[in-house]
Parts: structure tokens; sequence; C-alpha cells
């Protein structure tokens, strides 16, 4: 049984309808890359290169649109036209993980080479039953489309965790050809979305919309890209009749219970508290599981009215049930930086922040650090980690802006006896409060006399090394890791 994959949008041999040499195959460009990630073990390495091959779309300008799974920590990108194989260099413009697209242009801004394409227009106005047009190229270079049925329209993520999106899924059976780490999908003659993936099984693909598209592609006409706004909050539902009677809620009145509401975020500066009920945003009521009903797709999660039908700097009106009464707020849509976070949720194109004192490695905190423990690292990464991971907030309080954690020990003479420690949350060296790994850095520059004395919240709860001994290693790993320094601050 095949599953949605994470990865490339990869069509299964199975047999389909194509017709072959559809009018706008002129408009399909083929994109390379090579990529190269950071391995989180040991994090001063590179992992190994892999290549990435898909088709692109050209739209207006000369730019080529894909998704930013496609060009994630990409070291090289081109372009090849589909028919003669001709290559050229592109570069990467702006890339949204969280929105999963990114633009592509040539690296030689003169170069003629996209000429011969036409770009595509936006299609927004697709509904339910629309009859959508996945495009693929063969090995000869001809174009075929296959023909699917738009069956549902839901909001869930792309291919990172807790960023939920407008997403389509369409029915029909996919053949495979060369070339579909990710597919365009059109309506008409107008670009509708692109695919990211396929399930054999049911015949059923999942695709990222134009409405996403248009709004990303809308960010860029200043020439300043701003993001997708985020709440900020978390709920449950408002479902229970004993959680409505003591909120003193009415039966029909719906709305969503606020759990959690994240320090100076759209949610908090609009002064929405935990405990509030959430009763509408933007106009739109909120049912009590979370839905509200778009005019066009049906019932929707509410996330859609921040992602999809605002932008930042908007000012949305909000309703919140407040101790037995209506509460009419106002919220200015902002976004949240990955970096902004406690514990950054991706890290792409640049490699995880380090610090090496004598063989003892010490790390901030990242999602993808968390992912090196598998598929199910829910489950399997250190408890006191997840629990970080779950309750940022305990430690934001404190003033932390990152949570560093010694990941490893390696062994050496200044490290004896430490070998078994790993994942604990450093809070202090040499007396100084650690809110970051710039913080520890600089820390390790004000020794305590001949030692390096390290706090951690638990057993043996401090760490010690002799300074002129870690310093004496420290050359030695700079040696042996072929590294003009043990850090990676920026």
């Amino acid at each position: 049984m095949s599953s949605w994959g994470e990865a490339p949008a990869v069509v299964a041999e199975v047999p389909g309808k194509p017709s072959a040499q559809p009018s706008s195959e002129d408009s399909l460009i083929r994109v390379n890359v090579t990529a190269q990630g950071y391995n989180y073990y040991q994090p001063w390495e590179k992992g190994q290169d892999v290549t990435r091959r898909g088709l692109g779309v050209v739209i207006e300008g000369g730019k080529v649109l894909v998704t930013a799974q496609m060009v994630a920590d990409a070291t090289y990108v081109e372009l090849e036209q589909p028919s003669s194989g001709e290559k050229a260099t592109g570069e990467v413009i702006v890339a949204d993980y969280e929105a999963n697209l990114a633009l592509l242009k040539l690296q030689d801004e003169g170069s003629d080479f996209l000429s011969n394409r036409t770009p595509l227009t936006i299609e927004t106005g697709t509904v339910l039953e629309d009859e959508l047009d996945v495009w693929q190229i063969k090995d000869n270079g001809l174009a075929v489309k296959t023909s699917c049925t738009l069956i549902e329209v839901e909001v869930r993520n792309y291919f990172l965790e807790a960023t939920p999106f407008l997403t389509y899924q369409i029915k029909g059976s996919l053949q495979y050809h060369s070339g579909s780490y990710v597919l365009p999908v059109l309506h008409g003659e107008k670009l509708a979305g692109l695919l990211l993936g396929y399930d054999s099984d049911e015949q059923t693909s999942r695709v990222l919309p134009a409405p996403i598209i248009n709004r990303f592609l809308e960010d860029l006409e200043d020439g300043e890209y701003a993001g997708f706004p985020t709440l900020g909050l978390a709920f449950s539902r408002a479902t229970d009749d004993q959680l409505r009677t003591f909120l003193r809620l009415e039966r029909d009145s719906g709305g969503v219970y606020v759990t959690t509401v994240q320090p100076n975020s759209t949610a908090d500066d609009a002064g929405i508290k935990v405990g509030d009920v959430l009763l509408e945003i933007g106009g739109y009521a909120i049912d009590a599981r979370g839905n509200y009903d778009h005019p066009k797709y049906g019932k929707l999660n509410l996330s859609h009215i921040v992602r999809g039908a605002s932008r930042v700097g908007d000012e949305i009106p909000m309703v919140v049930w407040r101790e037995g009464q209506r509460v009419e707020l106002s919220a200015t849509m902002s976004r949240k930086s990955p970096k902004d976070y406690l514990i950054d949720p991706y890290l792409f194109d640049e490699g995880p922040r380090f610090f090496i004192a004598g063989g003892m490695v010490f790390q901030e905190l990242t999602r993808p650090y968390l992912s090196i423990f598998g598929d199910k690292w829910h489950q399997r990464a250190p408890m006191k980690l997840l629990w970080a991971l779950a309750h940022p907030e305990e430690y934001e309080k404190e003033g932390r802006k990152k949570l560093v954690f010694i990941s490893r020990v390696i062994r050496t003479p200044a490290t004896l006896g430490y070998e078994a420690v790993s994942h604990v949350i450093v809070d202090k060296v040499n007396g100084k409060a650690i809110n970051s790994l710039s913080d520890l850095a600089a820390a390790f520059e004000t020794p305590d006399g001949s030692m390096h004395r390290i706090e951690i919240g638990e057993a043996p709860h401090e760490l010690i090394l002799d300074v002129n001994l870690t310093r004496a290693m420290d050359e030695r790993l700079r040696e042996a890791f072929r590294m003009r320094d043990l850090k990676r601050l920026d």
C-alpha cells in the first residue's frame, strides 16, 4: 500500500489516458537541482549530495515557479529546455518553506534562454468537480497531460508540520514519466496548482492550489517578501457540553477554546487570552470544531482565514467570548519568523549553529535535530527535549531566546568521565545565564579561574572543564575536523 510521500511527487506506474502534445507545453521547463543538507549529529559536516528533477512553470517576468521543497539546501540549480536539452544556470529568488513555494530566475539575467517559453497565468476560480490536467514530460521531450477531477478541498500540511494550508485533492490514474519531483496542474490554459504527491491505491493526488500560489506571487510584487501571516495560538474543540456550560456558552454559538497564546504573536498583540473562546475571525463565524463556511469550498479550518484570506499588515476583526461576554478585538496580522521561535521549526539553506569546547558539542535545539531520531521521533527523541518543544513558554519566560543543549561529548582528555552526557539543557556557563549559543560562546571567553563551569538542570548539575586542557583539545579537534573554527554562530 502506498502513502503520501514527504519528498518527491513521484507518480506510480499505473495505466492512464495521457493526451500527447498539450497546447500549453511551451510553458514548461525542466528544473534540475543538486542539494546538500547538513549532518545534525555532526553539525560541522554536510551530508551527501542529492539530485532532484522536476517541472517548473514559466510565469510573467521570465521567472520559474517550483516548490520550495525541490530547491531546499540547493547548491546548484539548472534549467533545461524539454525538447532540445539545452541548459542554463538558475538561482533561487525566494523560497517560502511554509507555503512550499519558490521562484527561480536565470543567473544570466540578460539571457534569452526562456524567450521560447510562454508565461502561464494563475487560475484561482477552480471549484469542485472541475477537470484538471496534470502535466509531465517524457524522456523524448514530448509533453503529456492526464485529466483528473477535483474531489475535495481541505486545509492540511504540505511537507512541514504545523503549517496547514489550503490543499486540493484530485482523482485520476497517473502514469509515471521522467522528472516528476513536482508537476504542474492546469485548468484549461491556466495554472491551477502544483502536484505534491500521489497515492496509487486510491488514485488520488494532493495539489498545492492556485489561491496560495497567487498570494505568494502578489506578495512579491513590491520586491519585498513578507510571507503568510500566522495567528500564534492553539485551541481545542469546544464540543463538550460540560465545558460549554462552564464557559456559559449557548449550545449553538460555536467557537473554540484557546489553550495557548504565543508571546508577541498576532493573537497576543490583539489581546486574545488563554481561556477565551474564539467566535469569529474576519467576519466569519467559527464553529465548535474550528471550521468556518467558505463561500466556495464549504467547511474549512479557520487557519485558511489567516493564511489564505489575509496578508501581513492587514487589520482583521475578531470576536471572543470572555467571562460570559462577547469581546470585540482587532488584530494586525503578522508573521513569526522561524528564527523568532525558541526552537526553530525548520532549517534550510544554512547549517545548524554549534559550539565545541574540548570535545563537548553544544547546539541550539531545532526540530530538524529531533528528526534524526527517525520517523517516530515524537516518541523516540529524548523526553526532556520533547517536553521543551511542547512547552517553549516555560523557557521563554526565563528570557531564553534559544535553547542551548549538549548534543554529544567527543571523548578527549578534557572530557573524560562525561562521555555519556548528552541531550542536557545548559542553564549557565561560568556563572552567566545561557539564552542563546552566542551567550555560551561569550561565557567561554571568561572562565572561572582555571576552570569552565557548566551548569545543567539535571544530575550531575555541574560539569567542569580545565581551561588549558580544553584549549589544547580544541587545537587537536580543529585539525582533526579540518575546521578553521570549532563553531558556527550565524
